[in-house]
């Protein structure tokens, strides 16, 4: 027989006497505070966890007498939980935010006042998660990772979304990523953007890996093919020069001047926008203009040439008034004015930049650096690019 402290049973009959010696009001106050529906978060409840084992948070829902328990699908050690928080843990920012989301959503749905804990899901299953709920709120909490690489994530979110099928972490099954490959040929037709689609995908599925949501990638063992890699496509010197010879107003003409600088600097349009008069230093007769590139974070200096140096006083160094997508629909009329039939685009300036200096004979090292390319194989493309069109030449010859 089990023995209680003297105080305990002291206790139990203050509280026994006081509720039914209360008035009838009383008494269903009394009952509310001890029915009342709590929520809290529970760690390691089995006592399982060790300096090398894992114990499982979860949380638990007592309400009406009932008590009921749900895993959070975090899983840490005994010294990576301190004060109801995963601390000393690679992804502790994810899995406490994890944690702290499923804690509000049982917050929500107990202080409905038609809750009932019948209603709530088989303590025994892990609840349900949206897997696109999750990813873009991954997407919007991470700080590690260029504006443009979040764009692109939110991209195939935006494809996930409209495509449907894959709407929680059980979804992503190899079956369904197989589908998933099937609409994006179907809905796109480079392989290079389909290939992107995956990888931002795999990211994300990696992260709930991680956060303990889903316990193995349904990626493993495929292999998505990147597609061939594209010539680079830019203007010759004459191309160039009928763009420049065009007499045009308002944003037409301003976006054949941001054109005409990615020409003469090799710079994106995403550098071009973020130029500012502070970028700008003076070194003997010429201005060099020193930043860090947008994509790759890589430093560069390049000198400002005349061409580029004057269009930049014309805008008063703020190039930021138009869109990438939107310059890119001016440049179709523009080229059509020029005589050009290729499809042009901002990028192109820069792919102009790099065949210009190569031909002139500027070592390609230094075009490597002109381009803040992080890796020289990268250059390496425009230098096939160009050995191509020797060869187109010489075909030309042989023909004559």
């Amino acid at each position: 027989m089990r023995y209680f402290p003297r105080n305990s049973i002291i206790l139990c009959h203050f509280f026994v006497s006081l509720f039914w010696g209360a008035k009838k009001d009383t008494k269903l106050s009394l009952y509310s505070v001890f029915m009342a529906t709590t929520v809290k978060i529970l760690f390691d409840r089995k006592a399982k966890a060790s300096k090398t084992s894992n114990g499982t948070v979860e949380i638990e829902v007592y309400s009406d007498g009932v008590r009921r328990r749900y895993s959070t699908g975090v899983r840490v050690r005994k010294d990576q939980w301190y004060q109801g928080r995963v601390v000393n843990h690679p992804a502790a920012v994810e899995l406490n935010t994890r944690i702290q989301e499923l804690y509000e959503r049982y917050m929500r749905v107990t202080s409905d006042t038609e809750f009932s804990i019948e209603k709530l899901s088989n303590p025994n299953k892990k609840p349900s998660i949206s897997f696109i709920d999750w990813m873009e709120a991954e997407i919007d909490r991470r700080k590690d990772i260029r504006p443009n690489t979040i764009r692109s994530h939110k991209s195939t979110l935006h494809i996930l979304q409209e495509w449907g099928v894959i709407s929680s972490f059980k979804h992503l099954t190899l079956k369904n990523i197989t589908a998933f490959d099937e609409y994006l040929h179907k809905r796109l037709n480079k392989q290079s953007a389909i290939h992107a689609h995956h990888k931002a995908l795999k990211v994300y599925i990696n992260r709930g890996i991680i956060q303990g949501l889903i316990s193995e990638s349904p990626y493993a063992g495929v292999k998505i093919s990147r597609g061939k890699t594209e010539a680079r496509k830019f203007l010759s010197e004459d191309q160039r020069a009928a763009i420049e010879s065009l007499s045009l107003v308002g944003m037409a003409e301003f976006v054949k001047d941001m054109f005409l600088l990615a020409c003469y600097t090799g710079l994106a349009y995403a550098d071009i926008i973020r130029i500012s008069k502070d970028d700008v230093r003076q070194s003997g007769d010429s201005l060099w203009l020193i930043d860090k590139r947008q994509k790759t974070g890589t430093q560069y200096k390049l000198m400002l040439l005349p061409e580029a140096e004057a269009i930049l006083g014309k805008y008063e160094y703020n190039m930021d008034r138009i869109t990438n997508q939107k310059a890119n629909m001016y440049l179709k009329g523009i080229a059509a004015a020029a005589g050009i039939t290729e499809n042009l685009t901002m990028h192109m300036g820069r792919h102009t930049f790099a065949t210009w200096a190569l031909n002139k004979g500027v070592p390609i090292e230094v075009v490597s650096k002109m381009l803040a390319h992080s890796d020289i194989t990268t250059t390496q493309i425009y230098a096939k690019v160009l050995q191509q069109e020797v060869d187109k030449g010489f075909e030309l010859l042989k023909k004559k």
